[in-house]
């Protein structure tokens, strides 16, 4: 077994041993409270071969195209969207509508007579119709012809 191979696993391994040192040495010995900047440093040197691909392929490790993303490099393989067709403008159709109705003339539920025009409502028994028909006969009769 080889105790300095240049991998990631020694990489890992002995810069984690260096961190253990002297992660003890402030803890035990200087009592200076580094360990939080020792860490950044750690984590620092043991993620260089991720972000730096010349200490990666020195390594043996294969690169790493993690931030490749930011150098938007044009693919051939992107087919671009077609042009866009002009859609010639189709009027909407008429809506129907609806047959107005001016009045009503029809028989209730208890026989009698309904004349119904607008909001008012006539309801009138047989009497009542033949009283109506007399009167507009009358106002027919008066009316001058032209």
């Amino acid at each position: 077994m080889k105790l300095f191979a240049r991998t990631g696993g020694h990489w890992l391994f002995w810069w984690s041993a260096v961190y253990f040192a002297v992660a003890m040495l402030d803890l035990f010995v200087s009592k200076e409270g580094w360990s939080p900047w020792i860490q950044i440093i750690w984590i620092s040197i043991i993620a260089l071969p991720l972000t730096f691909n010349p200490l990666a392929r020195w390594l043996n490790m294969r690169e790493n195209h993690m931030f490749d993303w930011l150098k938007m490099k044009k693919d051939d393989k992107i087919i671009p969207f077609p042009e866009p067709k002009p859609v010639p403008y189709i009027a909407p159709p008429e809506p129907k509508k609806e047959p107005k109705v001016y009045y009503t003339l029809g028989l209730s539920n208890d026989n009698r007579v309904c004349f119904t025009m607008g909001h008012s409502t006539l309801t009138m028994n047989e009497v009542g119709v033949q009283n109506l028909i007399e009167e507009l006969e009358f106002y027919k009769s008066r009316i001058e012809n032209e």
